[in-house]
């Protein structure tokens, strides 16, 4: 997906986390504070409020 976006025109960031469980990180792990900070710039940076 994230080289047919690039690959579109779109910009589009890969996120990999090694051995990282299927879905979202266990609550209070680095690797979920890590993705909370990243899902949190991308809303503010390219989802403007209306």
């Amino acid at each position: 997906m994230h080289g047919a976006l690039r690959a579109a025109g779109i910009p589009a960031e890969l996120h990999v986390f090694e051995a990282a469980p299927h879905g979202l990180m266990p609550p209070g792990t680095p690797e979920d504070e890590q993705l909370l900070q990243e899902m949190h710039h991308f809303i503010a940076t390219d989802c403007p409020a209306p």
